[in-house]
């Protein structure tokens, strides 16, 4: 059974990242890359601010709220 959205680590996203390139897979790794960095800014912004990101904010509305604060 996969991993949900929540539970996955860097470590594996990024080796999931590294395989769709290795594979030739552009649209694989992209994919993976882009759910990699939405969950990276989203624990920057959790640790920054010692709560729970809203999972409706978008990834622009956590990086505003972070850089104005």
């Amino acid at each position: 059974m996969p991993t949900s959205y929540p539970e996955r680590n860097f470590d594996a996203l990024a080796r999931e990242v590294g395989e769709a390139i290795d594979k030739d897979q552009p649209e694989v790794a992209l994919d993976r890359f882009h759910t990699f960095a939405v969950k990276y800014i989203r624990t920057v912004y959790e640790q920054h601010f010692s709560r729970t990101a809203s999972r409706d904010a978008t990834v622009n509305v956590l990086l505003g709220e972070y850089a104005n604060d």
